[in-house]
């Protein structure tokens, strides 16, 4: 429930585009006959202020006074393509693009801050508890504190993008006829993730270490459970 006195968000976005037609209709040069450019800019900046705990931890429904945190995030994003016709019926695009794309406040803040809970470690690969087993675990489980909190320090996630495509429209006897093929790569960095999102992705003992989420003493015990986001994961998607 993110009313007005728990979170609000302001985004500014200006964007600039530039054409530049080399060569045109009238080109007698041989596979040649347009030749445009283009450029773009993007400048986005995202402030947000919303809660990060109460005042001792008491809740709000309690009479906890709120303490409001700030963030803001700013980045400006080029693009820059070509469009090349070697042909009147043939166009040839290429296009390169940078993506942007800050935190949700959601991830950031939280009116109750700050949770404590107790949770079960099991079959963990770096560490075999003994005196600290569980009871009728055999060996396999300890005890662990779990913090559940919204976190601050979240970077933006970036992307670059690839964009190829040709476009045959020919004349004569099969004027109207539309032939059209595209490529897309797609690469995205600093996706925000949780250990039950990477658990699509990767085994349970592999995500357990992972020091984010599960930091570890000099034993190799882990300490607590970091129930958080973190800038974890990349992804690549291509698509024709």
């Amino acid at each position: 429930d993110w009313s007005s006195d728990v979170c609000s968000s302001d985004l500014h976005a200006f964007f600039g585009e530039f054409n530049l037609p080399v060569l045109g209709k009238d080109t007698t040069l041989p596979l040649v006959k347009r030749l445009t450019f283009n450029m773009a800019l993007r400048r986005d900046v995202t402030s947000s202020t919303g809660a990060i705990g109460t005042v001792n931890g008491v809740p709000v429904d309690q009479g906890g006074q709120i303490i409001y945190g700030e963030n803001k995030f700013g980045r400006t994003t080029p693009s820059w393509g070509v469009l090349w016709s070697p042909t009147n019926t043939i166009d040839l695009r290429a296009k390169f693009t940078r993506g942007f794309k800050a935190p949700p406040p959601s991830q950031i803040y939280s009116q109750q801050g700050t949770q404590i809970y107790q949770t079960t470690i099991t079959d963990d690969p770096l560490y075999k508890c003994t005196t600290d087993c569980l009871r009728n675990s055999q060996g396999r489980s300890y005890a662990v504190p779990m913090q559940i909190a919204p976190n601050p320090d979240l970077k933006p996630e970036t992307s670059q993008q690839q964009i190829y495509s040709a476009v045959w429209q020919p004349r004569g006897f099969l004027a109207g006829l539309n032939l059209a093929v595209t490529y897309n790569i797609n690469k995205i960095r600093n996706e925000f993730a949780t250990t039950r999102d990477l658990g699509y992705y990767m085994k349970s003992v592999d995500i357990l270490k992972l020091s984010q989420f599960y930091p570890r003493d000099a034993n190799g015990k882990i300490t607590v459970f970091n129930n958080m986001r973190f800038n974890i994961i990349g992804s690549n998607y291509e698509s024709m």
